[in-house]
């Protein structure tokens, strides 16, 4: 038991150190390439509240999800972001959209991925 506990806050700390790590890249390497300075923070606190909430429900895969949706959001953002301006002139950019959107698409597919292996676990 005490060895189950060990394995879980191991992987856990390796999980909150990668996602700390694309949040760093995300907001200060690549900041002149998205110029967001609240919002890859705001996804980094979503992120990790979410890991730490899977540590504590043994949810490995809905960790891994989340560090790689973190990153393929970003990702994906910068890649796909259209620059546009409203009705009111004001420059608008749909990066963040993309970044929301992939990163809780990823958190979706941790929660099935859990869901599909502990039903796989309990039939056979």
């Amino acid at each position: 038991m005490k060895n189950i506990k060990i394995k879980r806050n191991i992987w856990a700390i390796v999980f909150i150190f990668l996602l700390f790590i694309s949040f760093l890249l995300c907001r200060y390497v690549f900041f002149d390439l998205h110029q967001m300075k609240q919002f890859p923070f705001v996804l980094f606190l979503l992120g990790l509240s979410i890991i730490i909430v899977a540590s504590i429900f043994n949810k490995s895969k809905l960790a891994i999800c989340t560090v790689l949706g973190y990153n393929v959001g970003v990702t994906m953002g910068l890649l796909f972001g259209v620059d546009w301006t409203d009705s009111h002139g004001t420059k608008m950019n749909s990066t963040w959209i993309w970044f929301v959107v992939v990163m809780l698409f990823f958190i979706c597919i941790g929660v099935i991925w859990e869901v599909i292996s502990k039903k796989i676990k309990f039939k056979v």
